[in-house]
């Protein structure tokens, strides 16, 4: 077997040390010192391929050294796995040894709302969560972010095919978005859906059911003594939402539900209306108005929370320091668990049929504290 060719074109010793006297000056011991020296100009001297290093005479000539100590020096270098002595042949300086391409078993892309993303923690959870996991499987997600109106099917199909995608997996998606993602399954990319609870898509599914912990919640707050339940939302709730069914269970649980639309910025004044009494409780409707309620009415908001049972639906937005010693009930559901396991389900190839959703159960807890769910990132 022949040898690999070695290139000598290194360029004068005295161009990469110009003042070997330096040498002499340095505190450390003589071998160290030099070895320090060669330390510091090898990298600029490697390239893809083996090339001859300076010869011991070279070097000793240079630096005014006896040939033991460029030996001793050489030695560690070689130990460090910067030069490599060839037998019979020379001293090498060892090639930049490149990184191997990772081989990725699919594209899947990802589109994100750049509001949920960047003022919910929840979202931000899942879609970290969701990235990392299918890296872990050796697939890339590549997350496409668009907000209020950007998701026109043109514009969108577009930026999406851009990414030669394998599939598609969206978080909460509109049914606006049904028509891009019949056209993008039309040409072979599969589509994912992680919908809200009563919107249905013809794809495979995964959804949340708070329906479970809806009714400890409501329970809970029966044996409690609460005797009005203010429902808060920023528009008008659905007759269908899950929870909002639980609360009107009026034949079991007979407590008296109000429904509240207000605006974040307009609650203190609601509030100030209502003048609600201790033995009341408040449900938030959704994650982005709890988020915004802590935003712009963070004192008023966690006042009330101090006095009254107040139902939360995921992460709070504000700092934890302003939350020791509050409590509230939550209504949670493990975000980093679901985004693993539908990366383990894409990696495995066992995506839900269609027309049956695989669930996971959000769960309730009990006057926990607010801190803990406190983000402020």
């Amino acid at each position: 077997m022949s040898r690999p060719k070695i290139i000598h074109d290194m360029p004068p010793i005295r161009e990469l040390w110009p003042r070997p006297e330096s040498l002499r000056k340095m505190k450390a011991p003589l071998t160290q010192a030099l070895a320090q020296e060669l330390r510091k100009m090898i990298p600029g001297l490697q390239t893809g391929q083996s090339r001859a290093f300076y010869t011991t005479r070279e070097i000793a000539a240079h630096f005014r050294v006896d040939l033991k100590a460029v030996g001793q020096a050489c030695k560690l270098l070689q130990g460090e796995g910067l030069l490599v002595r060839v037998r019979g042949s020379a001293t090498l300086v060892s090639p930049v040894q490149s990184l191997p391409r990772q081989k990725i078993r699919g594209v899947v892309a990802v589109p994100v709302w750049s509001y949920g993303f960047c003022n919910l923690f929840d979202w931000r959870l899942f879609h970290m969560g969701l990235e990392e996991s299918l890296r872990g499987y050796d697939y890339v997600a590549n997350l496409i972010f668009f907000g209020e109106g950007d998701e026109a099917p043109e514009k969108m199909i577009k930026r999406i095919l851009m990414h030669r995608p394998d599939m598609i997996v969206w978080y909460q998606p509109l049914m606006s978005v049904l028509d891009i993602l019949q056209r993008l399954s039309d040409v072979g990319i599969r589509p994912v859906v992680i919908p809200d609870k009563g919107v249905h898509f013809p794809f495979s599914s995964y959804q949340v059911d708070k329906v479970l912990a809806a009714q400890k919640a409501m329970r809970a707050w029966k044996r409690a003594g609460i005797s009005r339940i203010n429902f808060i939302s920023t528009g008008k709730i659905s007759m269908d939402d899950e929870i909002f069914q639980q609360m009107t269970m009026t034949g079991k649980l007979s407590i008296p539900v109000r429904c509240i639309e207000t605006m974040a910025v307009g609650l203190a004044e609601n509030l100030k209306t209502m003048i609600p009494s201790a033995d009341e409780a408040f449900v938030i409707y959704d994650i982005n108005l709890c988020a915004m309620l802590f935003r712009h009415n963070e004192a008023d908001f966690r006042s009330l929370i101090k006095s009254n049972r107040v139902l939360l639906p995921g992460h709070i937005d504000s700092s934890s320091n302003q939350l020791h010693g509050v409590k509230a009930d939550f209504i949670l559901t493990d975000l980093s668990f679901m985004a693993a396991q539908i990366a383990k389900d894409i990696a495995s190839q066992n995506l839900p049929a269609l027309g049956s959703p695989r669930v996971f159960h959000a769960e309730y807890l009990a006057r926990a504290e607010t801190a803990q769910f406190a983000r402020t990132y």
